[in-house]
């Protein structure tokens, strides 16, 4: 409760000065990031594709290099929105496998694809606009999709599909370095504070009713154990 009392709080203490700075001039930001993570995924219950039960898995979760891009509108000196896209992440393996017995000739295994993006607004108070190192804190919601697939190679196996939808909000304390007066520096730490998860899994078999053969799974967490950091530079269009 005293969590989401501190988040409403600074919620509202933002957009309040935004909405005071509405009829300023607006300043036009392009920004380019390099985004990290951390990920502690202990005791987090998933469910298995193969045999339809759930199961707990542990473990972590590290990756660094991903791009996105925003686009920052300042209202005035202390108040900006910006709104963040990562650019669609498309991979795809192919995982083969081939009996050396009787069976040889035999292969199984599977093509997996995994298709992702996300949006983020975020809105931030700069507490010293005028100077070269200009500290601020953000308030921001993010929303992220990943649809992922399995095509067997065996037609005795059945292609199986898998949804997650995750909207997340985030305190985000961080730093802007004004180089020039159109180009700067931006190094920042999202912290999580809520997330909701919801996971559709498909297995494939169209033998079992829909009911049974679709499994989805929703979760909350408070302050989850996600770190995350974020490297950029913005351009003043």
């Amino acid at each position: 409760m005293k969590l989401q009392k501190l988040v409403f709080a600074l919620a509202l203490l933002i957009t309040m000065q935004a909405v005071q700075a509405q009829e300023d001039k607006k300043v036009l930001s392009f920004k380019v990031y390099l985004n990290g993570s951390y990920q502690e995924l202990s005791n987090r219950e998933y469910y298995s594709l193969s045999d339809y039960q759930p199961y707990n898995y542990t473990g972590s979760k590290y990756n660094f290099g991903g791009l996105s891009l925003a686009l920052e509108i300042a209202s005035d000196k202390f108040v900006s929105h910006e709104f963040e896209l990562n650019p669609f992440n498309y991979s795809r393996n192919d995982n083969k496998l081939t009996y050396k017995n009787e069976y040889e000739g035999i292969r199984t295994g599977d093509i997996s694809t995994t298709i992702s993006s996300a949006f983020r607004y975020q809105v931030s108070h700069y507490f010293m606009s005028d100077r070269m190192i200009n500290p601020y804190l953000a308030l921001s919601g993010m929303i992220y999709y990943e649809y992922w697939t399995s095509e067997q190679y065996l037609s005795t196996s059945y292609n199986q599909y898998a949804h997650h939808l995750q909207f997340n909000l985030s305190l985000i304390p961080g730093v802007k370095v004004n180089v020039t007066d159109r180009f700067a520096l931006v190094l920042d730490i999202p912290f999580q504070l809520y997330r909701i998860d919801h996971y559709s899994i498909d297995n494939g078999n169209p033998t079992l009713p829909l009911d049974i053969r679709v499994i989805s799974n929703s979760g909350e967490l408070f302050l989850p154990a996600e770190y995350c950091l974020r490297l950029g530079a913005s351009f003043k269009i």
